[in-house]
């Protein structure tokens, strides 16, 4: 299977085996002096903090209003061009 790469994006993907992917994240790890704390640091890696305490039937309301925009939101804008 050929997906449509830009020549740019081309020089980010890297294509590896399972296993041999799987290896180097374990290398990485075994590597990884602070055990992980760098990354956790990061935006995208801190543990979700609510700005408040809701009930429990207060959280379930919450959810109620929000999923309706969330599954609009997930749902695909394009298609991916792909070619066999």
């Amino acid at each position: 299977m050929h997906v449509a790469i830009p020549a740019a994006g081309l020089g980010c993907v890297l294509w590896r085996l399972p296993g041999d992917f799987i290896a180097a994240i374990f290398e990485w790890a075994a590597e990884d002096p602070a055990d992980g704390a760098t990354d956790r640091g990061k935006a995208g890696r801190q543990k979700i903090r609510l700005l408040g305490t809701l009930s429990n039937e207060g959280q379930k309301g919450r959810e109620v209003t929000m999923v309706p925009g969330l599954t609009e939101a997930m749902k695909p804008k394009s298609k991916l061009v792909v070619r066999a």
